[in-house]
């Protein structure tokens, strides 16, 4: 596996756990307050910052 393809598989992991993390607090604290919003607004950017890092893992491996 060349370093850019795991550097790739890494990125995808840590946002995976962090979207484990963030659903874990949203489990434990108030989800209507506003940083249960905040939360919220993270975990959509977490799944389009892993769809768009697997778009890119894609990419390199066409090359």
């Amino acid at each position: 596996m060349e370093p850019e393809e795991e550097f790739l598989d890494n990125a995808v992991t840590m946002a995976h756990f962090a979207r484990q993390e963030i659903q874990q607090f949203l489990a434990w604290t108030n989800n209507s307050g506003p940083y249960g919003q905040a939360a919220a607004a993270l975990l959509l950017k977490l799944d389009t910052l892993t769809s768009e890092i697997k778009a890119l893992k894609r990419l390199y491996e066409d090359e």
